[in-house]
Order: structure tokens, then C-alpha cells, then sequence
């Protein structure tokens, strides 16, 4: 049973899809300025966070706003796009796999 799962498991990376997602997700972590978005979304969410239990309306707003910035720069952003896309791949290839496996 291990033997198959390993099997599996190798010819699954062999996939075209699975390349494609590893290929994008090392560029995702290794890319200074996303890396830098990520970050400064992460603050911009925890001093957000802090505002409110202050109960500083105002600085809030403004960090939500600025958070928005954030956000659509993110989401226009084509190597996260396409990271986003393979991952989505990959995961109909493993809930495919996984159907098969339940159903027998």
C-alpha cells in the first residue's frame, strides 16, 4: 500500500499542472516585492486590528483604507494570478484522485 501511495505520489508530480504550481509558488516566495506586499499587508492588518481596540475610528478607517490598496495591488498581480490558477489546478487534480479513491 505504502509502495502505491509513493507511486502516486511521484507520477502526480510528474504532472504538467504540478510543475507549473511548484514553478510559481518558488517565484511567490522568493519575489522581494511580493514578499514586501505580503508583509505590509499582514501590518497594515495587525495595526488595523490595534486601532479598533483603541477604539480609533478614524485610524482604522484609514488602515482599512490603505489595506484596499493592498489588496487590489495583490490581486492584480499576474505572477500571483497565475500562481493562484495553478494552484486551483492541481487542487481538482487531488480532489479527482481523492473521488477515486473514495468511491472504490
Amino acid at each position: 500500500m505504502k509502495q502505491d501511495a509513493l507511486t502516486i505520489n511521484k507520477k502526480i508530480k510528474q504532472l504538467d499542472e504540478v510543475k507549473e504550481y511548484q514553478k510559481y509558488k518558488k517565484i511567490v516566495s522568493e519575489d522581494k516585492e511580493i514578499q514586501e506586499l505580503l508583509n505590509n499587508i499582514k501590518d497594515i492588518q495587525l495595526k488595523s486590528k490595534q486601532a479598533l481596540k483603541n477604539n480609533d475610528i478614524a485610524l482604522y478607517k484609514q488602515y482599512q483604507n490603505k489595506l484596499e490598496e493592498y489588496k487590489q495591488e495583490f490581486n492584480n498581480n499576474p505572477i500571483l494570478q497565475n500562481y493562484f490558477n495553478s494552484k486551483d489546478d492541481v487542487k481538482k487534480i487531488i480532489d479527482s484522485i481523492d473521488k477515486i479513491f473514495y468511491f472504490e
